[in-house]
């Protein structure tokens, strides 16, 4: 399947749990409150460092299975090694979660007693939803290397739709205490394992009978080292935000920064969507030439799809929070949105290096500039949470991916005159970042400036997107133009 459909079956499935968040969010917030709330950001974002247990594994997989996908033998001893590693590493991490996790979430996150109370049998359904989790990254591996992105993003799409219903129901209809939301919740998040181990057995040939070999997995445990010190350092500079404001301002404070972050972030999906389909495609073959002209039309692509996507979020990032969160949206909230969009802009097209980095074997390289920026962005993103809160967070976080995104196209040796080529998509999203940071501006004069800033993008694509991106418009033209009879 091409890569455009399989990126398009990802965004669609993202776009649709985009549209179950913004729906079901409001009413979260309603039934539960703003501290609980808080609460939960806080137990699913700690929670998410645990998948860190596959050691790298799934991208491992990913890679090494798309390498020997002419050789059933090989993929499958691949694959069979990175389970038996997981099944050992995911009762480590279950054992984790039982033992630990009370004592995270009540010192380390400073959640009060009276919602730590609240718990109750929470803690269970954490501890089997980490060895059910770690296993299910194998299996989606093993989906995404034979680029099954239909059924890869159907259990997704059956999972979040589950995650963000039914813990709300549940609220509603029974109790809003912690313990019914995240009992529920870790219920649903499991429909996903479920779900990729059914795709996997209708397509047995695919598993393949049960071996293991040793050399196999060290081999795969070589590649994934670097890929789980990123998946290790990643969350961190990502999520540490969140946690530090948390620490430096409570659990009201992290509601209050996760409402505008949770959905200016959801353009990630255009990246990450292309990511999923373009990181198998380039771990095959051994054509570097033709690998680098699929990561240049992917760059080009990107950089216009993402750029215009950034300008309509900049532009109706204020008036659709105050509809959307109405009494919890500030001033601090729209500012903070304003500069994780331009932020966004950064850390989405290095999508493209990063990728490539990993497709083509250097790993390493992506872990060590993960490496280099942590300590820094700590020291930065501290100074800037303790003097400016939210609205600092938010500065810092922009300010560590465009170093990050700098470092990663150097890394992969991706040129300055192509880097050149994207100033104007740039330019246009740092006027609509800009502009919207202004804090008086009329409807017409916000809806003349982004409409100037489009039509700039628009004519940049015309003049720099390759003739095959252009090849399907021209097609439309001539079929739906008018000619005179």
């Amino acid at each position: 399947m091409s890569l455009s459909k399989n990126t398009a079956f990802t965004m669609t499935a993202a776009a649709l749990q985009i549209g179950l968040t913004l729906v079901t969010l409001p009413m979260y917030l309603a039934v539960i409150g703003l501290d609980r709330y808080g609460v939960v950001v806080f137990i699913w974002l700690v929670f998410e460092y645990l998948l860190l247990f596959n050691l790298g594994l799934d991208r491992a997989t990913i890679n090494f299975l798309s390498r020997y996908r002419d050789d059933p033998a090989r993929a499958t001893s691949h694959f069979w090694a990175a389970m038996a590693v997981c099944a050992t590493t995911g009762a480590l991490a279950a054992l984790f979660v039982y033992a630990c996790f009370p004592f995270v979430l009540s010192h380390l996150l400073s959640i009060s007693p009276a919602l730590m109370a609240e718990m109750g049998h929470a803690f269970l359904a954490l501890t089997a939803l980490a060895l059910i989790s770690i296993a299910g990254s194998i299996l989606a591996a093993l989906l995404q290397a034979h680029e099954r992105f239909f059924e890869l993003n159907l259990a997704q799409l059956a999972m979040s739709a589950a995650f963000q219903i039914a813990p709300l129901l549940a609220a509603t209809v029974w109790s809003a205490r912690l313990e019914t939301v995240i009992v529920v919740g870790a219920a649903a998040r499991s429909l996903q394992t479920i779900l990729y181990l059914a795709f996997c057995l209708r397509r047995k040939h695919r598993l393949g009978r049960p071996v293991f070999s040793g050399g196999d997995a060290k081999a795969m445990l070589r590649y994934g080292a670097w890929t789980s010190i990123s998946g290790v350092i990643s969350p961190i500079v990502v999520n540490l935000d969140r946690i530090l404001i948390g620490t430096l301002s409570g659990s009201a404070a992290v509601a209050l920064y996760a409402l505008p972050y949770n959905l200016v972030m959801k353009a990630q999906l255009i990246p990450t969507s292309l990511a999923s389909a373009m990181f198998p495609r380039l771990s095959q073959g051994t054509d570097l030439r033709a690998r680098m002209a699929t990561a240049e039309m992917a760059l080009l692509s990107l950089a216009i799809v993402l750029s215009g996507g950034l300008i309509v979020g900049s532009f109706l990032l204020e008036p659709f929070l105050t509809v959307w969160i109405r009494q919890f949206v500030s001033r601090d909230a729209v500012l903070v949105g304003q500069f994780l969009i331009l932020g966004i802009w950064f850390n989405g097209l290095a999508i493209v290096p990063f990728v490539w980095l990993q497709a083509t074997g250097r790993p390493d390289r992506v872990a060590k500039i993960h490496m280099a920026e942590l300590v820094p962005f700590v020291l930065l993103l501290w100074a800037m949470v303790a003097n400016f809160g939210i609205v600092g967070a938010a500065i810092a976080w922009t300010l560590r991916v465009v170093a990050d995104s700098a470092a990663m196209f150097y890394a992969a040796g991706i040129s300055g005159s192509r880097l050149r080529r994207l100033a104007v998509p740039l330019g246009v999203v740092v006027g609509a970042v800009v502009f919207n940071c202004l804090p008086r501006r009329s409807v017409w004069e916000a809806s003349g400036a982004g409409a100037v800033l489009m039509v700039l993008l628009l004519a940049w694509a015309w003049r720099n997107s390759p003739a095959a991106m252009l090849a399907p418009v021209h097609q439309f033209f001539r079929r739906f133009a008018w000619s005179p009879r």
